[in-house]
């Protein structure tokens, strides 16, 4: 995940696009960011797609109150320090049970974990988007 030399020469407007990358807050952000990319070098590599997608991800979960995102095989955990067990509840029901909650244990301050089991070849990013979506549109809803 990077902006190939190839892609973008200059090391000054690579550095410059990568400030603006990490300024992503959600999907028409990166979008914004996509369309701007391919009409001044045109069409995204590998690479720069999927830095884009990462970002996304990143402040996506930021707005979830994801504190951290790791893979371990076919399974990815987020850590939050204050699940909404309702939200998660129907963030299951989206991705068909495949979902498993792990508390903190005894110290309710404790971050949790929760447990997204990866079907084979399934895009990650794309699976962590939707549920990061669906989880801000489930919780501002209840607001």
């Amino acid at each position: 995940a990077h902006l190939p030399d190839t892609y973008v020469r200059y090391p000054a407007q690579r550095m410059a696009l990568y400030k603006r990358i990490a300024l992503i807050r959600n999907r028409a952000d990166m979008e914004d960011m996509i369309d701007e990319l391919c009409d001044r070098y045109g069409d995204l590599p590998v690479p720069a797609s999927n830095l884009l997608d990462i970002a996304l991800a990143r402040a996506l979960g930021e707005a979830c109150g994801i504190t951290a995102i790791r893979q371990d095989g076919n399974a990815v955990f987020f850590t939050q320090d204050q699940p909404d067990i309702d939200v998660w509840s129907e963030i299951s029901d989206l991705v068909k049970g495949r979902i498993r909650f792990m508390g903190g244990g005894m110290d309710a301050r404790a971050e949790a974990q929760i447990k997204l089991q990866l079907r084979q070849g399934e895009d990650m990013l794309g699976i962590i988007h939707k549920i990061f979506e669906k989880y801000l549109s489930l919780r501002n809803s209840q607001s």
